[in-house]
């Protein structure tokens, strides 16, 4: 039995094709909570109206989506968490495929399936550098891209119980960010058959609004300086992504304080030549990129 978190806010277009795309599985034994996180439209009507005694609606203030994905994490009434946004899609056997892979890896911490993303209603497969369906534990995660995405991984509530919630604080990343604190202390399985999608054309994305750094996870990377310390593949993976998701703000305020104390955290010695040029000459390597 798999309860399925969705916080819900402002996609009354979506909503109803995500909720069908879960009762037309091929594995039947789940719950579907949806969290409805202050949404102004018709949302919460659209939920209500779908006849499944399956899908529990919460209604709560606006949080947020780490907020909103804990209350449902709360309100669950299974061990297995799936996550699911309420404008992506599954293919028919995901679930199924996702149960067949916890019973085979029962002791694992984080499960994950390939995904791909839709757009204009086209799907595109994304390449995860690892063989055609490759399936079982995945060794050293900080060797490869992150693998993992929250419409296509599963958790158990004994994990989230020690590694602790999502954090609210971050907006942006705090999927990567639970992923992080997962995988640092429990194995990941995974399996490289696109079985999800997220949609890159659906109302109110999230990556589309200006981020302030402050509700980005290299802000808190300070909450990793143990393992940052402890594991050397884990430090120089993470602070790669930070430099990835920095350079934007570095093209612009570069004096910025908070900027400069995150950036003295890392180090860039451990980092590819390509990247130290990235921050030694920002505006001289995003002309670079134009040019190219």
């Amino acid at each position: 039995m798999i309860s399925i978190v969705i916080p819900l806010y402002n996609k009354a277009q979506s909503i109803a094709n995500t909720i069908r795309c879960i009762q037309q599985q091929t594995y039947q034994n789940f719950e579907i909570v949806v969290v409805n996180d202050g949404s102004t439209d018709q949302s919460e009507n659209v939920v209500a109206l779908i006849p499944d005694n399956r899908i529990k609606l919460y209604n709560k203030s606006n949080g947020g989506v780490s907020s909103a994905r804990n209350y449902g994490i709360q309100k669950a009434k299974y061990e297995y968490i799936a996550f699911l946004d309420a404008d992506d899609y599954w293919e028919p056997t995901y679930l199924e495929e996702l149960v067949k892979l916890i019973n085979d890896f029962p002791n694992a911490g984080l499960y994950g399936l390939g995904f791909g993303h839709i757009w204009q209603e086209n799907k595109e497969l994304i390449n995860h550098d690892l063989p055609d369906l490759f399936r079982g534990i995945i060794e050293n995660p900080w060797q490869r891209g992150c693998l993992y995405w929250t419409g296509s991984s599963t958790t158990t509530k004994t994990v989230i119980n020690k590694v602790g919630l999502f954090d609210e604080r971050i907006s942006y990343g705090e999927d990567l960010d639970m992923w992080y604190r997962i995988l640092l202390r429990y194995s990941g399985v995974f399996y490289n058959k696109t079985l999800a999608y997220y949609r890159q054309d659906s109302e109110n994305r999230a990556m589309d609004k200006v981020i302030p750094l402050n509700s980005f996870l290299p802000f808190y990377i300070e909450k990793y300086s143990r393992d940052r310390k402890e594991n050397h593949s884990f430090c120089i993976y993470f602070d790669r992504q930070c430099l990835y998701f920095l350079f934007p703000y570095i093209l612009h305020n570069r004096r910025d304080k908070e900027l400069k104390r995150i950036l003295r955290q890392i180090d860039f010695s451990q980092q590819k030549l390509s990247m130290r040029l990235r921050f030694w000459c920002p505006r001289l390597y995003n002309f670079y990129l134009k040019l190219k």
